[in-house]
């Protein structure tokens, strides 16, 4: 007995083609379904940058929100960036990322609608549990001077190391866009974020995530993004990922 096998890792057009060849030549063929998943990753490493020489070593990892955008009217110095990595050790292994979502929620903006861009993040960095103290004191918008160890705008491991680019490393064009409304969900996508988290759910990329970046031209832009420590744990930041396994989607047995 011989055993025609056919293994696409999710693609279905191996598959037929095999199911043809096996079924022309008298196989008879057995189809397997492929299930798709998702899962929600809600646990997360998150912080602000701040640029400018007041606040170049300010953080706010433990802070209730990330700040993104251009805060002021000022030609530089006012330029808040957001970092966001999501822990994906909980995925299964093997498996094809079919859908990316990264789902933030906007507490409070001067700016109407604005596009924000996701890029890939190719340095490590650091959370930290620098804590301004919330949104109702206003002072998230310039952070608090960094702990050892913390992400800044010239470090990413403040007094350990710096950035290769002042701002943060990234790889570019962005991984994935959304737009952000006055206030309410936002929703970030693009085929560049399923490579990433394809990448990183294969350890062929390390695992960095994402920097964050809204219009830095125009003055105003920023919007406040609850963080993974808001105090409302339904506005915290969540990675919806839709994958399917890469396994054996067809089988043709051969009669004796």
């Amino acid at each position: 007995m011989t055993v025609c096998t056919c293994r696409t890792g999710g693609l279905l057009v191996g598959a037929l083609w095999m199911a043809f060849a096996c079924l022309t030549a008298g196989a008879q063929l057995t189809t397997i379904t492929i299930q798709e998943g998702f899962t929600t990753v809600s646990g997360t490493s998150d912080n602000t940058i701040y640029e400018g020489a007041a606040y170049e070593t300010h953080s706010n990892g433990g802070g209730q929100s990330i700040i993104v955008g251009k805060t002021g009217a000022t030609a530089s110095g006012a330029l808040r960036r957001g970092l966001i990595l999501f822990d994906l050790s909980s995925l299964p292994a093997n498996i094809q990322i079919v859908d990316v979502t990264l789902s933030l929620n906007a507490t409070s903006s001067v700016a109407s609608a604005i596009p924000i861009e996701a890029f890939r993040l190719t340095n490590t960095w650091g959370e930290g549990t620098v804590d301004t103290g919330g949104p109702a004191d206003d002072t998230e918008g310039q952070g608090e001077q960094a702990a050892t160890g913390d992400a800044t705008w010239l470090q990413n491991h403040y007094n350990v190391s710096n950035w290769t680019t002042p701002g943060g490393d990234f790889a570019t064009p962005a991984s994935g866009s959304g737009i952000v409304p006055l206030a309410g969900p936002t929703h970030i996508r693009g085929a560049g974020m399923i490579a990433d988290v394809q990448a990183w759910a294969n350890g062929s990329q390390p695992n960095n995530g994402w920097i964050l970046r809204i219009d830095e031209v125009t003055s105003q832009s920023a919007k406040r993004f609850a963080s993974a420590e808001n105090a409302t744990i339904a506005l915290r930041p969540a990675l919806v990922i839709t994958y399917q396994p890469v396994t054996e989607v067809a089988r043709a047995q051969w009669p004796e």
